[in-house]
């Protein structure tokens, strides 16, 4: 899809994006080829990735009593007043040698700022074994000062 929009990619602002490197392949798109693509993009445009962790979702249970509902509303709203004041480009990266399981999969609090390198490790970490950081990411990419 990012090479096919190629032609327009200076006119895009920030782009929210799913990434499924195992799924490449299905479109004839090889992790090389998608990671060049995707670097290719990042370089024009000046982007970085900020990963988007997906809201913390209590389980549903049951044997809960009030008290965890309550303490479970809590947390929601907790979440909510984080997103409500969350900077994309304030968000820190991660050390220099870091390790894609290191990344935080829930809460927008756990979402890092990754350059191009940075998110080429964490991609390759995925497409290599999924079970640690899960089979799709979202990511913005965004042009931050």
């Amino acid at each position: 899809m990012l090479r096919a929009l190629r032609p327009v990619w200076d006119d895009l602002n920030d782009i929210v994006m799913e990434l499924q490197p195992r799924a490449w392949s299905f479109t004839n798109v090889s992790i090389q080829s998608g990671l060049a693509t995707l670097e290719a993009l990042m370089t024009q445009r000046n982007y970085s990735a900020i990963t988007l962790p997906h809201r913390r979702q209590s389980r549903y249970d049951v044997k809960k009593t009030k008290q965890d509902l309550q303490r479970d509303a809590q947390h929601l709203l907790a979440e909510d007043a984080a997103m409500a004041r969350w900077n994309a480009c304030a968000r820190p990266s991660p050390p220099r040698r870091f390790r894609a399981s290191d990344i935080r999969r829930a809460g927008i609090n756990g979402s890092v700022r990754l350059n191009y390198t940075g998110l080429e490790s964490y991609i390759r970490t995925v497409y290599r074994n999924p079970a640690i950081c899960g089979f799709f990411s979202e990511v913005l990419l965004i042009r931050c000062p």
